[in-house]
């Protein structure tokens, strides 16, 4: 699929979404698509939970899952839950909407930011994989061999 029809198809994906009651109601600044499948909603617990990555989502869920339905997450089925058990916002009709922004309890799970920059250049560039340092170097026109300071990727990332 070429960039032209994948950038068609997120575009079209975000004006359906965007008629959803939830999203209607409450236009975000950011692509729907990205935060629609990032949200979580338990009706039965009566709590949205907004996963940010790279911030324990995985230890989060497993907890949530845990708790709610009375079993351990394995690997495996932790991508199962991040999809396909919780409810998205724009499934809610109006109705449901109003509710969950005026009763249930809506939470995040953030990092670090300077603890998190220190993993994604430890994880990325310090450790040498030539796969993930690619961008990087590419980006500072070096080649994957070359060593790359904590200043430079802090330049890549800005």
């Amino acid at each position: 699929m070429n960039n032209l029809m994948k950038k068609t198809i997120l575009e079209a994906k975000n004006l359906i979404l965007s008629r959803a009651p939830y999203y209607k109601k409450y236009p975000p600044k950011l692509k729907i698509e990205s935060i629609d499948k990032r949200a979580m909603i338990s009706e039965r617990f009566k709590f949205a939970y907004y996963r940010i990555p790279k911030a324990a989502n995985s230890t989060v869920i497993a907890t949530l899952h845990c708790c709610e339905y009375g079993e351990v997450a394995d690997s495996l089925k932790m991508k199962e839950l991040k999809t396909h058990t919780y409810i998205k916002p724009s499934q809610l009709n109006r109705k449901k909407a109003d509710v969950l922004l005026d009763d249930y309890f809506k939470f995040t799970v953030v990092r670090n930011p300077y603890a998190r920059f220190l993993s994604a250049y430890l994880n990325k560039i310090a450790k040498g994989k030539p796969g993930k340092k690619a961008l990087v170097a590419d980006y500072l026109n070096r080649s994957v061999d070359d060593p790359i300071n904590v200043d430079e990727f802090l330049d890549y990332l800005e």
